[in-house]
């Protein structure tokens, strides 16, 4: 019995190891390919054939190893462990989310509505957009859908729409101005484990060229009334020929884009969740292909937490010592 209960102690420890930190992107590709990467230990994992020109765009559903993949006209469903399809529609997309509030819905974004797509691919309803503002970020958190885009005049703007009630908040302005001819990057949204607060950050180039990340926050994820907006230039690095995007990490997220000197070349800017954000990590992927795609979106599996995988173990230990009474 000792040694019965030593094994399956030692197994959680192994388990919490192996697995704590653990991470897997989609990168989208030029080709139509979306390459698996494990930006811990920087290893490229094989890739699959999404779309048969350029994905600019990949959201997932871990609970079914579902990846979704966009371009401007199509977004197509497929297995990312294994590579089979599971549906195919076309759309014009410029932003994807898929709903994590216990759903089985793909929600697409065009410049002036979201679309939303059921589990066989079907669009079964919609939410119209202000026309104030052109949208082009989205992405989930809780039963909320938060969109950054901009108006005529390139001021940068945010809006929230409830995917239960199909509503959408007022029009917010960030108070920033981009760039005449550029888009919002993709969208992150997390959970601070410093703070507790909900996150929504994306990149966009600003009026006088340089990248900054856009910060939406509030303690709840409901924006009825209004977050807390802010931003922070960052430094050098990447290219402003496709804006980064930005994707959670464990603590915070990453900022991944293409290289300023390389074009070929991926870069990634780890930073941490903690007020004004830091960058903790950064490195690159040689020889990814270059930029083909005017929308950037990028998604990462995250693995639970070591006390996700320690309760997983010491609930196996439990459930032994039951059975050998």
């Amino acid at each position: 019995m000792l040694r019965r209960i030593i094994f399956c102690v030692s197994l959680a420890g192994v388990t919490t190891a192996a697995f704590a930190s653990f991470e897997m992107m989609l990168l989208p590709q030029s080709t139509g390919r979306v390459l698996r990467y494990d930006p811990v230990n920087q290893v490229s994992l094989g890739s699959f054939q999404s779309l048969p020109t350029a994905a600019g765009m990949v959201t997932i559903d871990p609970t079914t190893s579902t990846a979704f993949s966009a371009s401007s006209t199509a977004v197509r469903s497929t297995n990312y462990d294994n590579g089979i399809h599971n549906w195919f529609a076309s759309a014009g997309v410029r932003a994807i989310a898929f709903d994590t509030f216990g759903g089985v819905n793909l929600f697409a974004l065009s410049s002036n509505a979201v679309t939303r797509f059921n589990s066989q691919g079907n669009n079964v309803s919609g939410v119209s957009l202000p026309t104030s503002a052109t949208w082009d970020s989205m992405a989930m958190s809780g039963q909320y859908l938060n969109i950054f885009g901009r108006d005529s005049s390139n001021n940068v703007k945010a809006i929230q729409v409830n995917t239960l009630t199909n509503t959408a908040t007022s029009v917010f302005d960030f108070g920033r101005v981009a760039l005449p001819g550029t888009t919002i990057g993709g969208m992150a949204t997390f959970i601070s484990p410093q703070n507790g607060f909900h996150y929504s950050v994306a990149a966009f180039i600003n009026a006088s060229g340089n990248i900054e990340i856009l910060r939406a926050l509030k303690s709840v994820q409901d924006w009825s009334t209004t977050p807390i907006f802010g931003s922070q230039t960052i430094s050098t690095g990447f290219s402003n020929a496709v804006v980064p995007a930005a994707t959670p990490s464990h603590d915070g997220f990453y900022l991944v884009g293409h290289d300023s000197t390389t074009s070929t070349t991926l870069r990634f800017r780890q930073f941490n969740s903690i007020g004004s954000f830091t960058a903790v990590n950064e490195f690159t992927l040689a020889a990814f292909g270059a930029a083909g795609v005017p929308f950037f979106q990028v998604a990462n599996i995250v693995a639970p937490e070591p006390g996700s995988m320690l309760a997983v173990g010491l609930g196996a230990l439990m459930l032994l010592r039951r059975r050998s009474r």
